[in-house]
């Protein structure tokens, strides 16, 4: 029972802690600061994945979650190496999880701006279907660009 409690508490702050990529969202951070804005046109669209984060909180969560499996098999010496592969083995798996939970399916934007440059953009797939030539504003602010359909 204290498991599946660890295990639900561990999902709950992985997914807790994911913030979007797409187009459409913005952090506090940015609210209410000028951005800069160029304009556009989709060259080309490509399909990409957005690969997931790694941190202590995924790591440690499937530590803690390993070692009480693992203690709760055997006793004494057995016991000990249990816990400690448990440890280990949980781990690697709550870094895993929280790898996969935080991937994202993306695109990859090429968009010739109205000045003659070309750029690239990389988002997470959001509500706005993106096709070539479609005219296009980019949003930038702290170095974070989006891109939306006009």
């Amino acid at each position: 029972m204290r498991c599946r409690i660890f295990f639900i508490l561990l999902l709950v702050s992985v997914s807790g802690c994911t913030g979007s990529l797409k187009g459409d969202v913005y952090s506090r951070g940015d609210a209410r600061k000028i951005q800069q804005v160029k304009l556009g046109e989709v060259v080309a669209i490509r399909e990409v994945a957005i690969e997931g984060r790694r941190s202590a909180v995924g790591e440690l969560g499937g530590a803690v979650i390993g070692g009480i499996a693992g203690g709760s098999v055997g006793k004494g010496r057995g016991k000990s190496i249990m816990t400690t592969i448990g440890v280990i083995v949980g781990g690697i798996i709550g870094s895993n999880i929280e790898e996969a939970a935080t991937s994202a399916n993306g695109i990859e934007l090429t968009i010739k701006l109205d000045n003659g440059n070309a750029i690239v953009v990389v988002q997470e797939k959001g509500q706005e279907e993106f096709r070539v030539g479609a005219k296009v504003k980019i949003v930038s602010v702290n170095g974070n660009s989006r891109v939306s359909l006009l």
